[in-house]
């Protein structure tokens, strides 16, 4: 109240304060070889286009890893100015 009683008029005083809840964090897969193929078919230097070896599959080894699966998290809680608790969204894992 003193504050008050001296009249600052220009100055910003903090009157309630809350903590924003944050936001969670998406899981997602992780892919460990190329998800994207370029379609293009090879053209050599006569101009004659190779439409039959397009590689349109990928070869892998017995037991060589083809992904990872990242964790998603959950947000942090926050609350109100006046002591309430914001809960915060659930995180997702990445293969639902």
């Amino acid at each position: 109240m003193k504050s008050c009683n001296k009249k600052h008029l220009h100055t910003d005083y903090v009157i309630a304060e809350g903590l924003e809840p944050t936001k969670p964090f998406p899981g997602r897969v992780e892919y460990l070889f190329q998800t994207t193929k370029d379609m293009k078919p090879s053209v050599d230097k006569d101009g004659n286009v190779d439409y039959k070896n397009l590689s349109l599959i990928f070869n892998r080894q017995t037991g060589q890893m083809l992904a990872k699966i990242r964790a998603g998290s959950s947000g942090r809680a926050g609350n109100q100015h006046f002591g309430c608790a914001v809960a915060a969204a659930a995180g997702s894992t990445g293969y639902d």
